[in-house]
Order: structure tokens, then C-alpha cells, then sequence
């Protein structure tokens, strides 16, 4: 599994916060590829991320820094799936913080015909939302909340997924939709669903 970090001008406040989550799964990712689209400054020099480069490197998790075309995350998310080298991919957005356990969560569901597994995700001042005003189908994503907003009990297949997840390389070959804005808005929704459409299971 290789981690993907996108980024925008978040130095400052939630990329350290994902950086360090990452470092501290107890399932350890092969890689960190971060792509910067911001002010593109030398990371190597900011003291904070001397420490966070310093743990990464004591755990044995190779990490890079890849300048983007600041053209937004679509052409970021593309790129990876490209460079990856690795059997799956864990998109982490730049202000996420998974818990130290996410990642071997996810891993469980790894089966022969599964494509993408996700978590649930919360931010944390806002209450999850109600189970049964939830969906992850695609019929529902302009009536219901998220499923991955809620609390809920066991696992669940679904037609799209949110925010952040592991997926197949193999099951990515469509990519990002490319048609979008620098922002991406959905990219993830419409990216998922391709999946599922391709015939793998979304858990």
C-alpha cells in the first residue's frame, strides 16, 4: 500500500496532522507520496517537518515530495495511480487524521473481488449523522447524508465512496475524471462509482 497526500496551502495547519497519522499505523504503507500544489517551499528546512521526515524515515516508510503543476488534485490523484509501483493505493486527504488503526481496518477487507474499502469519517465538532438518513448509493447522493458521516455497526457495501480509502490500482485504471475543476469537486464520488461500475465490490 502506498499513501497519497494532495496539498494546498495546509502547511500550517492539518498536512502535519495527516503526515504523522500516517507514520503511526500500526499497519506500516510502503510509501508516503505527497504532491504539493501550494507555495512549493522546501519542506526540508521547515523544523516541524524535519521531526515528521525524521519519524517517517526511523519507521522505514520512504517518503517523497513531488512539486504538482498546481492544475489541482484530479491531475495529483492521476499522477499517483501512474507512479504508485503498489498493489493498492491510500488516498489520505491533507486534512485528515486517520487513527493508528485505520489502515489494518481497512486491510482486513482485502478480498480477490474488492476494489476500494473506506472508513467511516468524522470531523470532530460536528455530530455524526443520523444512520437512517444515511446512504453511500448513488441514487441517494443528493437526498441522504454520507454513510462514512455516520455511526453505524459492521460493514456495508456501497456504490461510492468518500474522502478517503484504499483501492485496488488495478480496479483505477479509468482514473479521475479529468473534466473537472482545479478543486475537484466529486472527483472522488465519480471516481469510486467507476469502480463499482467496473464490477468490483465497494465495502
Amino acid at each position: 500500500v502506498a499513501a497519497e497526500i494532495s496539498t494546498k496551502d495546509r502547511y500550517n495547519t492539518t498536512l502535519p496532522l495527516a503526515i504523522y497519522a500516517i507514520a503511526s499505523q500500526t499497519v506500516k504503507v510502503d510509501k508516503l507520496i505527497i504532491f504539493d500544489d501550494g507555495e512549493q517551499i522546501d519542506l526540508r528546512a521547515v523544523p516541524l517537518y524535519t521531526h515528521l521526515f525524521a519519524l517517517l524515515q526511523r519507521k522505514g516508510i520512504p517518503w517523497f515530495v513531488n512539486f504538482g503543476n498546481k492544475t489541482g488534485q484530479v491531475a495529483n490523484h492521476n499522477l499517483m495511480i501512474q507512479v504508485a509501483g503498489t498493489d493498492w493505493i491510500w488516498r489520505v486527504d491533507d486534512d485528515d487524521a486517520p487513527e493508528p488503526d485505520c489502515l489494518e481496518k481497512l486491510m482486513r477487507h482485502i478480498a480477490p473481488d474488492v476494489g476500494a474499502v473506506g472508513g467511516v469519517v468524522w470531523t470532530p465538532e460536528v455530530p455524526p449523522s443520523p444512520e437512517n438518513q444515511s446512504s453511500s448509493m448513488i441514487a441517494d447522493l443528493y437526498t441522504a447524508f454520507n454513510l462514512q458521516w455516520s455511526q453505524f455497526k459492521g460493514v456495508r457495501e456501497v456504490e461510492h465512496l468518500h474522502n478517503t480509502f484504499i483501492f485496488r490500482t488495478e480496479a483505477a485504471k479509468h482514473g479521475y475524471c479529468r473534466e473537472l475543476s482545479p478543486v475537484g469537486h466529486r472527483e472522488e464520488t465519480l471516481f469510486s462509482y467507476e469502480i463499482k461500475r467496473a464490477g468490483w465490490r465497494m465495502l
